[in-house]
């Protein structure tokens, strides 16, 4: 899953904000570089990023879905909103998942919307807000809590009719977790499997893959998120890979995949 970050303070430094153009340009470089999917957000989701108004990331979102779809309509698009209307209005453009950080409790009318028009959902983990996540960072066995916390997210999601093969869950690495936790968590995808849905996940660029190697600038991490991806692959731990440098990271997933599936010389 490629990202295109529509927004003025993403912590990738690679937001478009309002150049739709251009932001549709590096859609389309990530599906050549073969993304199967392609996933749009207006709302940064950083520690401490600000709130946008809900009618400018709706508008944002809207426009890059008509261009988006005008342009591709094989490609699986996704959009990373917490806001049910903003949700329901991209899935009526022609958007096929809603990936909602905060599993769906941001906003109460978003499961209904989801079930509403039979997407699909990413359920993600965040404690509190952008805000305030990372002054609520979770504490004791964090894989059996996020267990748990996704298991009732999957029994309420179905509740409402959504279909088990629609969904799938993101620990949501970064987000009220420590460097520690993070690592930990990454350790224990393949415990998430337990959950009889699919597994994503998105750790491209974050802060806590800089210290390996110095990698100061966000867009210094791409080897190290391709690196990682590569060791996913092989344990065949995730379905799904969110990824800035699409290339790089297809190239290690093919790689680890590969690894996996054949046996080596003695």
């Amino acid at each position: 899953m490629g990202i295109v970050n529509l927004t003025t303070d993403s912590f990738s430094q690679d937001g478009f904000s309002e150049n739709i153009p251009l932001a549709m340009a590096h859609a389309q470089k990530l599906v050549e570089e073969g993304a199967h999917w392609v996933d749009m957000g207006a709302q940064s989701t950083r520690p401490g990023a600000k709130l946008v108004d809900e009618s400018i990331e709706k508008e944002r979102i809207l426009t890059a879905v008509q261009v988006f779809r005008a342009q591709n309509t094989k490609t699986f698009l996704s959009i990373d909103t917490m806001r049910a209307s903003v949700a329901k209005e991209a899935l009526l453009a022609g958007a096929d998942l809603i990936n909602d950080v905060s599993g769906m409790l941001a906003d109460v009318a978003m499961l209904e919307v989801v079930a509403s028009q039979k997407a699909a959902v990413c359920i993600g983990h965040m404690p509190g807000t952008p805000q305030t996540m990372q002054n609520q960072l979770m504490e004791g066995d964090i894989v059996e809590k996020l267990l748990a916390f996704f298991s009732r997210r999957i029994e309420a999601a179905m509740a409402w009719g959504i279909a088990r093969e629609s969904i799938l869950v993101d620990p949501c690495i970064g987000f009220g977790k420590s460097f520690e936790q993070n690592w930990l968590l990454l350790r224990s995808l393949p415990r998430f499997r337990e959950l009889n849905v699919r597994v994503a996940i998105g750790f491209s660029r974050k802060a806590f893959l800089g210290l390996l190697g110095n990698s100061a600038e966000p867009n210094s991490r791409d080897v190290a998120t391709a690196a990682i991806s590569a060791v996913l692959a092989a344990q065949s731990a995730v379905d799904l890979v969110r990824v800035h440098n699409v290339a790089l990271a297809k190239t290690a997933l093919e790689a680890g995949t590969q690894l996996a599936s054949h046996s080596l010389p003695a």
